[in-house]
Parts: structure tokens; C-alpha cells; sequence
């Protein structure tokens, strides 16, 4: 669903909501809004960032009381690459400081200065100039919006867009007639479907990363082809727009929030590691697990979560074995014998003879006692 263009975004949507299609695959924002009573499972192919987030993405299942399913897939390499990509996304008060000096650089705004107008910010570029990592700014911007030193809002839906007038016929022979270009004209058809028959947005910072070049080319590019009439470009060359609330004072500005903003990078922290523990803690059941994190004292099993469904297996093993070994030192034994003798309840065992006598492991004879076959 992410990456579709508005037409295809809603045609997927009304499949999905009309059970023409049973599948919907999309980002963790897609079910934001969304009641649809009869979703049966929700999984997650990543890891969410906290259980909040894991909560509120995987109660979109069962909204019509049916049994229903919540599955995370999830190796070691996962967990890695979770720890690591909070290490990268969350900054230190020092990185804070650096970004937020850099964000006046960017735009030439002197010591004292407060700009008056909305100012169009490109994250990429800003984030490749300065050598940022791109999730580090993002979170850091959000940090400064929160404490009302800038004001941002995002257009990411006012991308660049597209489209091609030249049947892929035609198309052929320009791409051979001006050769320079071709390998661009390959790249733009391989990365976007539907280029033909509408509108569709595209990245060109994206673009430039495929064709290892810059985004200032591919936008010669872009302009050249629809000079040519090749296409219809639509330029869009920002993704955010800033508002500064505050005049550039440096770390003056940083330093009077500073105590709040360490508390909130030391939550998020707390929040991602509390996640990761969460699943990779394999012995208590997830309910109580997730009620103990809010708070709610529970000591009452779900009895369907994956690990209270790994201890009735295992207990469905040690009952059997147990069963078994007793009746090999005791020859043969009533099911009130073998319920005495045995920390189980007599429901259970009832339900363990009748399975080992289907399997042809015990029998009973005409005393009623059960004896090794």
C-alpha cells in the first residue's frame, strides 16, 4: 500500500475492505483510522519501536470478538538491527545542539535573526550536506517542533511527479538517439510502475542513489526529457516546511531546554529496550508481561499466548514421560492410583492415558489397571 500511487491506493483499499482481496501489506500507518471488524491476524515484518506502538498495531485484529492472531517475525539479526538503528535514530544533546547550529547555517540566518516565512526544508539534502544520518535529523527536528524552537510541517504527499506522453515504442528510439540519457530512462522505468497511464510521484534524491549521481542530474535529466516532450514533470524540491519560533541564540536555545529533552531521548531509549526485552522473553506470558509494563498487576496466564502454548506442550511431554516411568516401576496401576501418586490434575491424566492407549503405548486390563505394552 506504501508505495502505490493514489489511484492504486484506493483501488487496494476498497479490495481489501470489500474481501475482493484478503491481504493487505502496508506500513505500520496504514490502520491508523481503520475499523475493519474481521481482520484474523496482523503480522508484523519488522519490529515495531515500542509496546505501545505493538499494541495498538497488532489490536487491529479480532475487532469482532473472533478468535484472532498477532504474530511478529523476528530473528537475532532483527534484534541487532533494532538496538543499532536506535543507537542512529536517537541523538545525544550534544548532536541536538550541532543539528539545530547547522539548521541556521543552512538557511544563512544570522546570530539574533528570526525568518518570518515558511522556509522549504529538504531532509535528504540537508542530512547528505552536512553528513547526518537522516533518521538522527528527523528525530531531532521532532525534538525542536516539540519544544516549539521551529514549527514543521511535512509535504511528503507534494512529491515530484511524472508522466510519460511517448509510447515505450517511441520511447526506444529517443533513448537511442540521445544515448546519454538511456541509462537514466531504464533506471526511472525499472524503479516506478504505471509511468504511462497517470500521475506518479517520484524521488529524486532516490533516483540519484540508483544511478550514483547527483540530484541536481537527475533533475537535468527530468528537465530535458520534458523539453523534449518526452514527459510532464511536476518539480517538488522540498519535503518539509520550517517556521523558526525562536531567534538564532545557538546552544542558548538548546541549553533552556535541555533538561527536558535529555528526559525525553532517555525515554525513548527505555521504551525501545523494554520492547526488545519483551520479546525476547521467552518464560513469562505475554499477557502479564504487557500488563506489568502498564502498571496492572496480573498473575493470571492468558493461556494462548506463544508461551503459555510452549509450557501446556511441555507439560503435555512431562506428563506422558511421568506416566510411563511410574507405571515401569509399579507394573500396573488404577487412574486413582497413578492420580495420587502424581503432582497433576486427574483431568489431565484421564486425558494423557486415553492418548498413550491410542498410541498403543499402555493398555488396560480388566481390573481397570494400566500397564506398560
Amino acid at each position: 500500500h506504501g508505495g502505490l500511487s493514489v489511484p492504486e491506493k484506493e483501488m487496494a483499499f476498497e479490495n481489501w475492505m470489500s474481501e475482493k482481496t484478503p491481504i493487505m501489506v502496508a506500513t505500520n500507518a496504514f490502520g491508523m483510522g481503520i475499523d475493519k471488524k474481521n481482520v484474523g491476524v496482523v503480522i508484523h515484518f519488522d519490529i515495531p519501536y515500542s509496546i505501545e506502538n505493538y499494541i495498538q498495531e497488532a489490536g487491529r485484529a479480532g475487532r469482532n470478538h473472533q478468535k484472532s492472531f498477532a504474530v511478529l517475525l523476528k530473528n537475532n539479526n532483527d534484534i541487532s538491527n533494532q538496538i543499532e538503528f536506535s543507537k542512529k535514530s536517537l541523538p545525544s544533546i550534544q548532536e541536538v545542539k550541532e543539528i539545530h547550529r547547522k539548521l541556521y547555517q543552512y538557511f544563512r540566518i544570522a546570530n539574533g535573526e528570526i525568518p518570518e516565512n515558511l522556509l522549504g526544508f529538504n531532509l535528504l539534502e540537508f542530512s547528505k550536506i552536512y553528513n547526518f544520518s537522516v533518521a538522527k535529523v528527523d528525530a531531532v527536528l521532532r525534538i525542536l517542533a516539540n519544544n516549539s524552537i521551529i514549527e514543521i510541517s511535512n509535504t511528503y504527499n507534494k512529491k515530484s511527479s511524472i508522466i510519460f506522453h511517448e509510447t515505450s515504442k517511441n520511447l526506444h528510439f529517443y533513448a537511442i538517439n540521445n544515448i546519454y540519457i538511456k541509462n537514466f530512462i531504464n533506471s526511472l522505468l525499472r524503479t516506478y510502475t504505471g509511468l504511462f497511464e497517470q500521475e506518479v510521484k517520484i524521488d529524486e534524491y532516490l533516483l540519484a542513489k540508483k544511478n550514483n549521481t547527483t540530484s541536481n542530474q537527475i533533475i537535468s535529466y527530468l528537465e530535458q526529457l520534458q523539453k523534449d516532450g518526452i514527459i510532464t514533470y511536476n518539480s517538488v524540491k522540498t519535503d518539509s516546511e520550517i517556521r523558526f519560533l525562536a531567534p538564532r541564540e545557538d546552544d542558548k536555545t538548546i541549553n533552556r531546554f535541555s533538561k527536558e529533552i535529555t528526559q525525553f531521548i532517555k525515554q525513548k531509549e527505555k521504551k525501545s529496550k523494554d520492547f526488545l526485552r519483551f520479546i525476547q522473553n521467552n518464560s513469562v506470558c505475554r499477557s502479564i508481561q504487557i500488563l506489568t509494563y502498564f502498571d496492572e498487576k496480573s498473575i493470571k496466564k492468558c493461556g494462548i499466548c506463544d508461551v503459555c502454548l510452549s509450557e501446556k506442550k511441555t507439560q503435555k511431554k512431562d506428563i506422558d514421560s511421568e506416566i510411563l516411568n511410574l507405571l515401569y516401576q509399579k507394573g500396573t496401576l488404577t487412574s486413582q492410583e497413578i492420580t495420587q501418586l502424581l503432582d497433576f490434575s486427574e483431568k489431565d491424566i484421564l486425558v494423557h492415558l486415553r492418548q498413550l492407549i491410542s498410541d498403543e503405548k499402555i493398555n488396560i486390563n480388566h481390573q481397570n489397571k494400566y500397564y506398560l505394552n
